[in-house]
């Protein structure tokens, strides 16, 4: 489901006329997010199961160098134990070990992991080290996911400067 947020970036360019850090992080949001929206943080889980189902299939066989090995890959998929646990449980662990070494199977696992976890940050970054033809399936729901990432951050952002603010009116 697509959440428009035009209207109310435009209101808080208005609100925040004088303010400059404001109207700065407003201004930051991608232009695509004001014309079409952005998803919900629901959508895009949902959303992921889908992509997640596509990329399994050829995760096998990346780089999809030739129909035998894409076509064994997608038969071997079928076979191959997708409940394999996460390499990482929480998000600390992978932070600071991050994607070294994961092959794509691994990456979707884990990303699949953080997905159910609520915890959508690590899953694109995950999904970003995929290659070949899982990448090039992702690319759509990577571009979903960081319109709705960098609006969150805008909105956090905002936030915590609001509170700041407040905070520096009563003391």
């Amino acid at each position: 489901m697509l959440t428009n947020i035009r209207e109310p970036i435009e209101k808080g360019l208005v609100i925040a006329e004088q303010d400059n850090f404001v109207r700065t992080v407003l201004a930051a949001i991608p232009e695509q997010a004001l014309e079409q929206g952005v998803y919900t943080s629901d959508s895009i889980e949902k959303r992921f199961e889908s992509v997640y189902e596509k990329c399994k299939s050829l995760a096998l066989n990346p780089c999809s160098d030739g129909i035998f090995k894409s076509a064994l890959s997608k038969v071997y998929s079928k076979v191959f134990i997708w409940s394999l646990p996460p390499k990482y449980n929480t998000v600390g662990e992978f932070m600071e070990h991050g994607t070294a070494g994961m092959n794509d199977s691994e990456l979707l696992v884990q990303a699949h992991h953080f997905i159910h976890q609520k915890c959508l940050e690590p899953a694109v970054l995950c999904m970003l080290e995929l290659c070949g033809m899982p990448r090039t399936l992702a690319e759509g729901w990577l571009e979903e996911a960081r319109l709705l990432l960098e609006v969150r951050q805008a909105s956090l952002t905002l936030t915590s400067y609001a509170q700041t603010r407040l905070l520096g009116s009563i003391f």
